[in-house]
């Protein structure tokens, strides 16, 4: 897996998620909805750290410095 992610997008999608985390802990609110909302704070943090997004691949992006 070859980074496709620069420090700005990795430091961003970080910080979305770990304040989306927040709010998906402490404002409980459907389980279902809650669930969703987890997951979806998880990638941007997991993503964020490894510096490479499925996402960007499948749509031809890449912000890495070449």
């Amino acid at each position: 897996m070859k980074k496709n992610e620069n420090m700005f997008d990795r430091f961003i999608k970080i910080l979305i998620g770990i304040i989306v985390l927040y709010f998906a802990i402490y404002y409980k609110v459907n389980i279902w909805l809650m669930l969703v909302v987890l997951f979806g704070s998880l990638w941007f943090i997991i993503t964020g750290l490894i510096g490479y997004c499925p996402l960007y691949n499948l749509l031809g992006i890449n912000t890495a410095k070449k």
